[in-house]
């Protein structure tokens, strides 16, 4: 979650955040002792909720891709 001053500033960090613009990401946070986390299939979603922005980040076990 991250917290800004107004809704059209999450507006436009979200707008940064998309893949298709590749402007760039966010990254994990990795502590000490932890499992690696984003080498793998993942997948993100982002929502706004007035001047907060709630990014969601997933990646499945083993970082395998889903089943198809």
């Amino acid at each position: 979650m991250i917290n800004l001053v107004s809704e059209e500033g999450v507006k436009q960090v979200l707008r940064d955040l998309d893949p298709a613009t590749g402007a760039g990401w966010v990254s994990p946070l990795q502590p000490k002792g932890t499992p690696a986390f984003g080498p793998g299939f993942s997948a993100a979603y982002t929502k706004t909720y007035g001047h907060y922005a709630v990014v969601t980040w997933v990646e499945r076990p083993a970082a395998r891709s889903p089943p198809r």
